[in-house]
């Protein structure tokens, strides 16, 4: 089983999505498979893409 996010980067872009790489929203809507809204990417990348936009998670029960 595999995330829609994914397979729709993937059937897009006639390839796998290459190791070390996640794909990432532009749109910031987790759900969202439009192939327009969807880049790769590192988890480094999302995670600063995600800080910038002020939309990481804080406090006691999150990882970050």
């Amino acid at each position: 089983m595999q995330r829609a996010h994914r397979v729709a980067w993937e059937l897009t872009h006639q390839q796998q999505i290459p190791s070390g790489q996640i794909i990432k929203h532009r749109c910031d809507a987790p759900s969202c498979v439009r192939p327009t809204h969807l880049q790769l990417g590192t988890m480094a990348e999302n995670h600063r893409d995600m800080d910038a936009k002020g939309r990481r998670a804080k406090g006691n029960l999150t990882p970050y």
